[in-house]
């Protein structure tokens, strides 16, 4: 799709003076619901009255080159979409972008550890199919500060003397390669393997040594990702 060109305002007075979660949910209505400027005051801001004459939102979208004809631009986009869309585009959405991810990141839901991890592999999946140009242009765009994402982390309440028992079973050699630990541990010099459920225990499997082995991290790794 063809953006249109960004008019920056030199003025920051609005831009300022309202908090990060104001600002970011008036750019995303404004670009994505087609609302007035009087009205983001209402919603977004709480003014009323004679307060409410659209020169703070204004301002605040003036200040990030947000004029008129980005009105409603990405209505029938995801966030996500739109923000390829700038990043593909000659322009400097950066600030724009980080305003949509924090937002995006403020309104959803907690997710998983392990479905941000499965997100993650399908984006590097997908990276790896783009040709190499296009995503170095990427890369010049984007910010090099990683931004933060809350998510929950389901555990397992694992028994120590399963893992004691695989370990000293393995007695510092990967049960699966059969080579000697790859480094010993800071901590207490002992050679560092981890304990394998064979079953995971997401899957039912049970926490016991017969159902476990000791293993370097490369074979763990393998053993969850590879082949």
């Amino acid at each position: 799709m063809e953006i249109p060109k960004l008019k920056r305002s030199s003025r920051s007075r609005e831009f300022n003076f309202w908090s990060s979660e104001i600002k970011d949910e008036i750019v995303y209505r404004y670009l994505f619901g087609e609302i007035s400027h009087r009205n983001l005051e209402s919603e977004v801001i709480g003014l009323e009255g004679k307060q409410k004459v659209g020169y703070q939102s204004m301002g605040i979208l003036h200040y990030l080159g947000i004029v008129g004809s980005f009105k409603g631009i990405f209505k029938d986009m995801s966030i996500e979409d739109a923000i390829t869309s700038m990043e593909e585009d000659i322009q400097d959405f950066s600030l724009i972008i980080s305003m949509l991810r924090r937002h995006k990141a403020g309104k959803s839901e907690l997710g998983t550890l392990e479905q941000y991890n499965k997100d993650l592999a399908q984006k590097i999946f997908d990276s790896r199919k783009v040709d190499s140009i296009k995503r170095k242009s990427r890369l010049k765009k984007s910010s090099s500060k990683a931004s933060e994402k809350l998510v929950t982390t389901i555990v397992y309440d694992r028994n120590p003397d399963v893992v004691a028992e695989v370990l000293e079973r393995a007695n510092g050699n990967c049960e699966k390669c059969m080579q000697p630990a790859p480094f010993l541990r800071a901590s207490d010099g002992t050679p560092y393997l981890e304990c394998h459920h064979k079953v995971p225990l997401s899957k039912g499997g049970e926490d016991t040594v017969e159902n476990a082995i000791g293993v370097c991290p490369n074979c763990h790794r393998e053993l969850h990702f590879g082949m």
